[in-house]
């Protein structure tokens, strides 16, 4: 037998300790199943991240939205802890255009029923006859012609949501996501948009409830994963980060739960020595799609006099006719900072919905596309900027010192290198297996040796905390059986 002694072992070591990870050690501690899990990061969470500011403020840099209600699992366990916001009948969205007009709030609710009526459309679409764009330029065009009458509104419509789902489906670019794959997403009934009261922090304070500090390894990276056939037993090689040191950990099984972007630069490199995993994995990862979208975040004074608490969601409709463009103003500003103009106005027409926090004053604006990347070489005060002179623009908001804006955050996914983006999507390059190929496990002697779980590896609820969380307990209750 291998010496075990001179190195750490445990039964189950789980790469990872976002969603997916620690549900898995979640539910393999309720059975009794030693485990670990090794963190590269010095927070567990990954990419569902909530962190208080010194205005005693919870601001989430990831995940924000719990999406649908029944038979989701994440919603069930928010509900149970009560940290769901409570929504009232008298909350509503705005869709405003840049000329100064609100759509009647009424229409604004038919503009969301048209939207699931176009995705449930998709459910059909079994080849690639069409890209996601054009597919959804015609039917918009013909859903919205019974709303809108007047063209150029309807085409700023409709570019809202070409932009609205980039940003939700995290790609550059609807050409890249695949419509024939996209319909195997399931997206589930009741509100698309839950909210939580103290951010995501509590959800996460659950999932670790009974996981001991001594079960959690922060601030370590997986290096290397190596299966040793004589003993049948993988020996995994580790960073300490904050020492430079390597160690060994020898384990049974190991549950793999980064991202895929992730995955997209370490892959090979990590599992060198391990040919049949490769030749079985590679080329699914390099297929996925996995994008950005990014978050800036700005805080207000309790007495702003333009907040309304009936207010959930602000929609930014710019017209072809009255386009927002950089004022002198703004250029003075950009220029005495040295921000190319290009790539601010790049970061202007990326603004496109503005969500209003229901328990404190922060508006939340998302950022897709090839703007995602821009806003992480920007500083702050520059978005601040940028981001408040649009919502003052469509909601008229009078320049006075109560109603600017007191501090300001924002996401920067690509350049974190343990995540690489926000979440995955399925590629134009995407074939129906892919996530099944992902999800199979590793079996070197017969046995499952290595598991993958995350968001990534779910079949309908991809892209999502739901799916992330449930593909966790998937892959802890396979090795639940194995040692029954």
């Amino acid at each position: 037998m291998m010496n075990k002694s001179k190195s750490e072992y445990t039964n189950v070591l789980i790469v990872g300790g976002g969603i997916a990870g620690l549900a898995t050690a979640k539910s393999l501690i309720s059975n009794n199943i030693p485990c670990m899990i090794i963190e590269a990061q010095d927070y567990i969470g990954g990419r569902v991240k909530t962190v208080v500011t010194s205005d005693k403020v919870p601001i989430d840099y990831g995940a924000q939205f719990i999406h649908g209600e029944d038979g989701n699992i994440v919603y069930e366990i928010c509900k149970k802890i009560n940290c769901i916001s409570n929504n009232n009948e008298n909350q509503y969205e705005l869709f405003l255009t840049s000329n100064g007009e609100k759509v009647d709030v009424e229409t604004g609710k038919q503009f969301w029923k048209i939207r699931d009526n176009i995705l449930n459309k998709t459910k059909a679409m079994e080849t690639e006859n069409t890209t996601f764009r054009e597919f959804l330029c015609e039917n918009y065009n013909t859903e919205l012609s019974h709303l809108i009458s007047d063209d150029i509104t309807r085409n700023a419509l409709i570019e809202w949501f070409i932009k609205f789902e980039e940003e939700d489906s995290g790609c550059d670019t609807l050409d890249n996501l695949s419509l024939s794959e996209f319909r195997f997403l399931e997206i589930l009934k009741g509100n698309y948009m839950n909210t939580l009261k103290y951010g995501f922090q509590p959800f996460i304070d659950y999932l670790s409830s009974t996981i001991s500090k001594d079960q959690i390894r922060l601030n370590f990276e997986v290096i290397q994963v190596e299966y040793k056939t004589r003993h049948h037993i993988l020996l995994v090689r580790v960073k300490d980060l904050i020492n430079k040191k390597i160690k060994k950990i020898f384990c049974d099984h190991l549950v793999w739960t980064t991202s895929i972007g992730y995955l997209k630069e370490n892959f090979t490199k990590i599992f060198a020595t391990e040919s049949k995993l490769i030749k079985q994995k590679l080329l699914c990862i390099e297929r996925f799609g996995f994008g950005t979208m990014n978050k800036i975040l700005l805080i207000y004074r309790a007495d702003a006099d333009f907040w309304s608490d009936n207010i959930i969601g602000i929609n930014l409709l710019q017209l072809s006719t009255s386009p927002l463009k950089l004022s002198n103003d703004q250029m003075n500003f950009l220029n005495d900072h040295q921000i190319d103009f290009n790539k601010a106005q790049t970061i202007l027409d990326a603004i496109i919905y503005a969500r209003c926090s229901i328990d404190v004053h922060m508006i939340t604006f998302g950022i897709g596309g090839p703007a995602a990347l821009l806003v992480e070489d920007i500083n702050e005060t520059i978005l601040s900027r940028l981001c408040h002179d649009v919502l003052s623009h469509y909601l008229k908001i009078e320049n006075k010192e109560q109603n600017r804006p007191i501090s300001a955050f924002k996401s920067e996914w690509r350049k974190n290198r343990f995540i690489r983006g926000s979440y995955s999507f399925r590629s134009t390059n995407s074939v129906r297996n892919d996530q099944d190929a992902l999800r199979e496990p590793y079996k070197p002697d017969g046995i499952p040796r290595i598991l993958f779980a995350g968001e990534a590896t779910h079949q309908r609820f991809f892209s999502t905390i739901h799916g992330a969380f449930e593909s966790g307990l998937e892959a802890a209750q396979s090795i639940v059986k194995l040692n029954k």
